[in-house]
């Protein structure tokens, strides 16, 4: 299956589609609270679209708008010239409509499912640095992401509580106080 994180993130934005933690309800607090972060950090650079920072209790990335920086487009454009449509796959029919980055979520000639299986391979897989991986915040184990700025498309690869989204930010505000 094609996971939220492998899904390009204008498409869960335009479509509303966020990941398992989903935090919507939760949105205006988080950047709220994100932003006073990076007050904290730098007045001067704060704004909405964040820059890198990282210490031992959090990091904070801005929304990257470049190419993958590891190795794993070199093989994934190798396996599209090697695993094309059929003639009659919808994506082929409909290829001018769509972004080409989403060109195996509309396939129905099985191109879909082999890119699923070679994803799920050993080494298939964007490296844990890339910067197309990394997420806009983490502390712990919760990821908050978002696309293009803070506040805009927010979610989180797992289900939390508000408690848990306070408890987060108090100890980042803690450990930046003392």
């Amino acid at each position: 299956m094609y996971t939220i994180r492998q899904t390009p993130q204008i498409v869960q934005a335009n479509l509303g589609i966020f990941g398992p933690g989903d935090i919507w309800e939760y949105e205006d607090f988080c950047a709220e609270m994100i932003m006073k972060l990076l007050k904290l950090i730098d007045p001067e650079e704060a704004s909405r679209y964040a820059f890198d920072f990282e210490n031992e209790v959090f990091e904070i990335h801005p929304y990257w708008w470049g190419d993958c920086t590891c190795d794993f487009r070199r093989h994934e454009t190798r396996f599209r010239r090697t695993h094309p449509h059929a003639a009659h796959c919808r994506y082929k029919q409909m290829r001018r409509y769509i972004v080409k980055s989403e060109m195996l979520m509309y396939c129905d000639c099985h191109v879909y499912n082999r890119y699923c299986d070679w994803l799920e391979a050993e080494g298939h897989h964007h490296s844990p640095d890339c910067r197309l991986e990394l997420p806009n915040f983490r502390c712990g184990d919760i990821s908050i992401y978002w696309y293009k700025y803070i506040g805009r498309g927010m979610y989180s690869e797992s289900e939390v509580t508000r408690q848990e989204l306070e408890a987060m930010f108090d100890r980042c505000l803690d450990f930046l106080q003392t």
